[in-house]
């Protein structure tokens, strides 16, 4: 008996599809992480802008009403 085997080969528009798939089945995991780090990053900036003097707001343009408003912003707000 003959030994034959068979076995599929891709061609470059089924590779380019499989590609296409994957950056569509991965971009609600970039989006979700990408979402987590810029919650991280407001969360630290607001922790930051509650320690801030009146001088250094001044200075900066910010009155203390407004550094305080949005220092009690919770993360998930822009």
């Amino acid at each position: 008996m003959a030994n034959v085997s068979m076995h599929k080969t891709n061609t470059c528009g089924e590779l380019r599809n499989n590609k296409q798939i994957a950056l569509f089945l991965m971009a609600p995991v970039v989006f979700t992480v990408e979402t987590l780090v810029a919650w991280q990053d407001r969360l630290i900036m607001r922790d930051h802008l509650r320690d801030v003097d009146t001088r250094l707001l001044s200075d900066m343009g910010i009155s203390v009403e407004e550094a305080k408003n949005e220092a009690i912003k919770p993360f998930w707000m822009n």
